[in-house]
């Protein structure tokens, strides 16, 4: 789980650098702190579903996207 975790971050730190956005834009874009995206970015911070909706929503991508990135198959989910 945690290599998909992995994937997810970097997916969305890519995201926003296509988008031409620093941390403190994209910071500003969510009304958060720098250190917020940071956190994200560096995976200290796990977005909750809602966060990871409106993150995405920021950088103008789909959300199911970064989702695919992290679907389970079912043999996983009973580890």
């Amino acid at each position: 789980m945690e290599v998909k975790m992995k994937a997810l971050k970097e997916w969305l730190k890519q995201q926003r650098e296509l988008n031409d956005l620093t941390q403190q834009q994209l910071a500003h874009k969510l009304g958060k702190p720098l250190q917020y995206i940071e956190d994200v970015e560096h995976g200290d911070y796990r977005l909750e579903v809602v966060e990871f909706i409106y993150y995405c929503q920021a950088l103008n991508i789909d959300p199911h996207q970064g989702i695919r990135l992290i679907d389970l198959d079912p043999q996983e989910q009973n580890k």
